[in-house]
């Protein structure tokens, strides 16, 4: 699974539960474009983000 999918469906879980989270959608997108820039579209162990 890519960053992109991890970064959805953890925003979707926090906006379920009625937290805002604008900001943090367009942070968490810079973390992705660079994360990926240097070719890790695909992180390890990120199931951490969805628990």
């Amino acid at each position: 699974m890519m960053l992109r999918n991890f970064i959805e469906v953890y925003l979707a879980k926090q906006r379920s539960l009625g937290i805002r989270f604008e900001s943090a959608e367009v942070l968490m997108s810079y973390f992705e474009r660079g994360f990926e820039a240097r070719g890790s579209g695909n992180p390890p162990n990120m199931c951490l983000l969805t628990n």
